[in-house]
């Protein structure tokens, strides 16, 4: 992957002395994102590394941030340049939206799985959906993700079913009529479960006779 040259201008700070919003001098927008030390290799970008952001750089899906290379800069050091995606993230959507759009991050992310990559950093904030209702996966994670459950995970959180506290994925807390009645349907289906051995057993012993 070769290293991004042109010059850029910092419009924004978002994460203090991680994550810039820049523009190159054409007045195209771009995001840095400082590459951790894991990453490097005596000062320099570690060989494996630099092979995951070049396949991810390649990577045919059109769902996929478009990532430009790596630069070097004086005050920033060693940063990971991607194209700006403008929109809102999936945490800053409504609960409808986000259950219509459910399906989509599926898929984007079963597409990536496909080509062999793993994300390794989804979360609310690493999901865009632009103007236009487009969903966009960006900010990869630059360590070496090797594992699909990591993401399968990730996404889960996202659909937000339940939490551990119980708690619908809307933030409202599960309806308790609704409780009663699972809870019932459960019992229910345990009792007929019983009598159909009860029957069962009783037709065995009435045919042995």
């Amino acid at each position: 992957m070769g290293d991004v040259g042109d010059e850029m201008t910092v419009e924004r700070e978002w994460t203090a002395g991680q994550t810039w919003l820049v523009r190159d001098r054409a007045g195209r927008r771009f995001v840095q994102k400082r590459l951790p030390e894991d990453c490097l290799k005596a000062g320099q970008l570690h060989p494996s590394v630099r092979l995951r952001l070049t396949r991810l750089r390649e990577l045919p899906l059109a769902c996929f941030v478009n990532l430009i290379g790596v630069q070097r800069d004086e005050r920033r050091g060693i940063v990971m340049v991607c194209s700006y995606v403008e929109g809102s993230t999936f945490e800053a959507l409504s609960v409808i939206d986000q259950v219509r759009l459910a399906r989509a991050l599926e898929h984007a992310v079963a597409g990536m799985h496909l080509l062999g990559m793993v994300h390794g950093a989804i979360h609310g904030r690493n999901v865009i959906v632009d103007d236009a209702g487009k969903l966009w996966l960006i900010d990869p994670s630059p360590l070496l993700h090797d594992d699909p459950s990591v993401d399968l995970r990730a996404v889960e959180r996202l659909r937000g079913t339940r939490n551990a506290g119980g708690v619908a994925a809307h933030g409202r807390p599960p309806d308790r009529a609704d409780t009663v009645s699972r809870q019932r349907t459960l019992i229910a289906a345990v009792a007929i479960l019983v009598l159909a051995i009860v029957a069962a057993m009783g037709i065995r012993h009435f045919l042995a006779e």
